[in-house]
């Protein structure tokens, strides 16, 4: 984070912040605005206490102007570019409510002006906080501020020295002390950003881990189950056939008796990178457990497309896999294949009618594939 302009430095964190950000600021300068319109109107109301009657018209017309610019802002925070454009816009506000003011007080007499510059110390603590302006950018209205005021005061006016200093002094202290807490306001809600956005991602990542395989990074059973909702609902409303493919690792046992556990996991991180290469994109391949794993296919069309698939698998599965000790080892695998939807169907009953076809290819003989009743 910048430690002046509070930005993020990472360019993408600074717009996802901004995004975050907007719905609330939007709400927050309109409330500000019709506030800020309420009482410059009132303000105006002071006038005839201490300009001449012919210089009210020419007053009044100055605040109207400032007030036109804050009902068009006001107007912007409607429109979808307030989105990506807010700050600019908006900044501006604080600074022509100042400028007006200075406008008003220089057809004052000397004497009435100290009855109005503690309302520039106002506008000065409305831009900051009630407006939510950034600070930088608040920042640049307050210099703004000051040079206007002074530079009309000070070096065209007539202004008492005493008076001068008196208010300087209050709204430079005035304006420390709203451009400090504006600093701290928006530092914190930065830093309670990324709070939040670690939380998220941390929320994330335990959701992950507990929905995927810690060996495989496969989904799990309970991921499993809402991807067959999701393909059970979608195929209901497209009409596509989906399969569900239970696989079952023949001689895994054999290799985990010889080789060792580790071989196992070995073997079981391979088979499932070619499953991944073997299925498309909108299918999924999850691990059930132990050397179970399945595979839905979404939009299979028909059995043949089905067995197509089954085929591509018993293909990939029996080439002989590389074990990091420079031996290989040869296995193979049993499928059973449920068509789906059908009536009533469930993620549940597809699992276990795949799972019942699946055991039958193992009792007639093993690698081969059967499709559920």
């Amino acid at each position: 984070m910048n430690p002046l302009t509070l930005a993020f430095r990472n360019p993408e964190r600074e717009q996802l912040y901004r995004n975050a950000a907007t719905g609330r600021y939007r709400a927050q300068v309109r409330v500000a605005l019709v506030l800020g319109l309420a009482l410059y109107t009132l303000v105006g109301v002071l006038d005839r206490h201490f300009l001449p009657e012919a210089d009210l018209p020419t007053a009044w017309a100055i605040r109207i102007v400032v007030m036109s610019y804050a009902v068009a802002v006001f107007a912007f925070t409607f429109h979808p570019l307030f989105q990506r454009f807010n700050q600019m816009p908006v900044a501006p506000v604080g600074f022509g409510a100042s400028t007006g003011l200075v406008g008003v007080m220089w057809l004052m007499p000397v004497g009435a002006v100290s009855e109005y510059y503690i309302s520039i110390v106002i506008v000065v603590f409305w831009t900051y906080l009630a407006l939510g302006v950034r600070f930088i950018y608040g920042l640049a209205m307050n210099v703004a501020i000051f040079a206007v005021f002074y530079g009309t005061l000070a070096v065209l006016g007539d202004m008492p020295r005493p008076l001068l200093e008196t208010s300087a002094f209050f709204l430079f202290a005035g304006s420390i002390v709203a451009a400090g807490t504006a600093y701290v306001i928006e530092h914190q809600q930065r830093l309670l950003f990324v709070r939040r956005q670690e939380l998220v991602h941390e929320r994330e990542r335990h959701r992950t881990r507990s929905m995927h395989d810690s060996l495989t990074g496969l989904p799990n059973r309970d991921l499993l189950s809402d991807r067959l909702e999701q393909a059970i609902a979608q195929s209901r409303r497209e009409i596509p056939t989906c399969a569900g493919l239970y696989l079952d690792l023949d001689g895994f046992k054999l290799v985990n008796d010889t080789q060792g556990h580790e071989a196992g996991d070995e073997v079981l991180k391979i088979v499932s990178s070619r499953l991944r290469i073997i299925v498309r994109r909108a299918d999924t391949v999850a691990r059930l457990g132990g050397d179970e794993f399945f595979i839905v296919a979404r939009g299979i069309e028909s059995a043949e497309a089905a067995e197509v698939l089954a085929k591509r698998v018993l293909v990939a599965v029996q080439e002989r896999i590389p074990l990091g000790n420079g031996n290989t080892v040869a296995i193979g695998v049993s499928i059973g294949i449920c068509l789906f939807p059908y009536p009533d169907c469930t993620p549940h009953e597809i699992i276990h009618r795949a799972d019942h076809a699946m055991y039958a290819v193992k009792r007639s003989g093993k690698a081969g594939y059967a499709f559920a009743d």
